[in-house]
C-alpha cells in the first residue's frame, strides 16, 4: 500500500489529520467530502515513504501498549479496562460561575488551558471553535490568549480534523510549548505522530481528552437546524452546547435567535447513531485513554438532580496533571473532589457497554460484510456468549450500522426528517438497549 489514499477511508479513516502533518512532501491534504473530513493524496507528489500510514490511528492502535509507554512511570498500579491507566479521579468545575454557565460541562478545559497559559507553562493551545467564514463548520487554531481559548469553550457535535493544525506549530520558536485538546481518536493520532515526529514530542507537552460516544457529520447539523430551528442559512453564530447544564444549542440568525435543548436534538437525531461516521462504530476508546487528563460530563443522579451549571469528571494520568489540579484548587480556580473509579464508570454506564464490550459484535459484523476494521492488538472472543446474547449483540450492531448507513442517503435523511421526534426518541431507546445499554 502506497499511502492513506488507498485505504478504505469510509471504514478506517477518522479524519483526524495526522497523515497531513506527517507527510514530508505535502502530498496529503484533508478535505471535506460527503460531510466528513478525509485525506486526498497527490500521487504525483507521493514518495511512498509510509509515514502517513504509520501515524494513522484509524488502521491500528494498541491503547494498552501506548498507555504503558506513556504513563507506566507515573501510575504503575492503577489500570482499568474502561479508564486505562490513571492516577486519580475527580468531580470538578470552574470557580468562575459565568464560564461554568457558558461552557458545555463545568468549564474545566477552558480553565486549565488559561491557567497553563497565564503561568507561562505553554505559549498556546490547539483548540477547536466554529469557523468565522462558515458558522456551520468547525475550525481548529492555535489560541494564544485567554479570550481566544474561551472562543473554543463549547462542544462541537460535528466533523473536525484538529491534528492538521499542528503544522502551524513549525512557525513558532523551537522551545515554544503547547497544549492540545481533542477527542479520544485525535489523542490517538497525536500519540502516533509524537512517536514518529520528535519535534512534536517537544512541542505538545499536555493533552486534554474529551469523552466521546461518537462523532456526528455535518448533515446531522443541517437536519436539526431545519427541523428545530430556522434552517441553516443566514447564521451569524452557532453553539452546540452552553447556557447551563446539560445545556442547549444556540443559533443566532441575521434577524433573530433560536435555541434547542440538548435532549431535544441529541436523543432523537444523534443518540441512535444517525449521521455517525462508520469508523466511530469501531471505536473502543470512550475516555481518551492516551490523554494526560480526560474530561467529560458527570452523568450522575445526584448531579442531574441538583446541578444546572455543569460538573465534569476528571481522569488524571500524570504527576504533572495532578500538580496542575492541585494548584488550581488551592488558588480557587476550580472546585475539585476525589472520587473512585467506580463513580467515574457509574457516570458513563450508558455507553461503556457499547464502547468496551458490544464493539466485538460490530467488528465481527463488519468482517462479515467484508469491511476493514482497525487492529487493536487484541482479540475479541464471542465464544462464551449464549445464543440470545449473540442474537442481541448482532442485532444491536446491525441497527447502529443501519442508522449510520441510512443517514448517508438522501432518501434516508428525508425519512428521518419526516418521522416525529417522539417516535425517534423511542426508537433511539430501543436501539441503545439492543446495542448494549448499561454497564453494571
Amino acid at each position: 500500500m502506497k499511502n492513506v489514499g488507498e485505504l478504505n477511508l469510509d471504514y478506517l479513516c477518522l479524519g483526524c489529520g495526522s497523515c497531513e502533518v506527517a507527510c514530508p512532501v505535502a502530498a496529503v491534504e484533508i478535505k471535506l467530502k460527503n460531510n466528513v473530513y478525509l485525506p486526498e493524496v497527490d500521487n504525483i507528489k507521493c514518495i511512498e515513504c509510509d509515514k502517513c500510514l504509520n501515524v494513522c490511528p484509524g488502521t491500528s492502535i494498541s491503547l494498552e501498549g501506548y498507555a504503558d509507554t506513556l504513563f507506566a512511570a507515573d501510575n504503575s498500579g492503577n489500570k482499568d479496562e474502561v479508564l486505562g491507566r490513571y492516577l486519580s479521579n475527580y468531580l470538578a468545575y470552574a470557580a468562575d460561575q459565568k464560564l461554568r454557565y457558558e461552557a458545555a460541562s463545568g468549564g474545566l478545559a477552558t480553565s486549565i488551558l488559561i491557567y497553563l497559559l497565564e503561568e507561562g507553562i505553554i505559549e498556546g493551545a490547539v483548540v477547536t471553535k466554529m469557523s468565522e467564514e462558515d458558522k456551520r463548520k468547525s475550525k481548529t487554531f492555535i489560541a494564544q490568549s485567554a479570550e481566544e481559548i474561551k472562543a473554543a469553550k463549547n462542544s462541537k457535535y460535528c466533523s473536525t480534523h484538529p491534528l492538521s493544525a499542528l503544522k502551524e506549530l513549525r512557525n513558532f520558536e523551537s522551545d515554544a510549548k503547547f497544549a492540545f485538546v481533542g477527542l479520544p481518536c485525535h489523542i490517538q493520532g497525536l500519540r502516533k505522530l509524537q512517536q514518529q515526529e520528535k519535534w512534536l514530542r517537544k512541542k505538545i507537552i499536555f493533552s486534554i481528552g474529551l469523552l466521546c460516544t461518537h462523532s456526528v457529520d455535518y448533515s446531522g447539523t443541517e437536519v436539526i437546524l431545519d427541523k428545530l430551528a430556522s434552517g441553516s442559512k443566514n447564521i451569524k453564530k452557532l453553539e452546540y452546547r452552553g447556557s447551563g447544564w446539560p445545556g442547549k444549542a444556540s443559533i443566532e440568525y441575521e434577524d433573530h435567535s433560536s435555541s434547542i435543548p440538548l435532549y431535544d436534538y441529541w436523543s432523537p437525531y444523534f443518540a441512535s447513531y444517525f449521521f455517525t461516521p462508520y469508523r466511530c462504530l469501531s471505536c473502543s476508546d470512550l475516555v481518551g485513554e492516551l490523554a494526560d487528563i480526560s474530561l467529560g460530563d458527570a452523568w450522575l443522579k445526584e448531579i442531574e438532580a441538583e446541578d444546572d451549571l455543569g460538573t465534569s469528571i476528571i481522569i488524571s494520568r500524570t504527576k504533572f496533571a495532578e500538580k496542575i489540579i492541585r494548584e488550581m484548587k488551592v488558588n480557587g480556580i476550580i472546585a475539585a473532589e476525589k472520587i473512585s473509579k467506580d463513580k467515574i464508570k457509574e457516570s458513563q454506564k450508558k455507553i461503556i457497554m457499547r464502547k468496551k464490550h458490544t464493539i466485538a459484535y460490530r467488528l465481527s459484523l463488519f468482517k462479515i460484510f467484508s469491511k476493514e476494521v482497525p487492529d487493536y492488538g487484541k482479540a475479541y472472543d464471542l465464544s462464551d456468549q449464549s445464543i440470545f446474547q449473540k442474537f442481541k449483540g448482532y442485532l444491536g450492531a446491525f441497527l447502529l450500522w443501519f442508522n449510520s448507513y441510512l443517514s448517508k442517503k438522501e432518501i434516508g435523511i428525508k425519512i428521518i426528517k419526516f418521522i416525529p421526534r417522539s417516535i425517534l426518541k423511542k426508537y433511539s431507546s430501543l436501539v441503545n438497549k439492543a446495542a448494549g445499554r448499561k454497564y453494571e
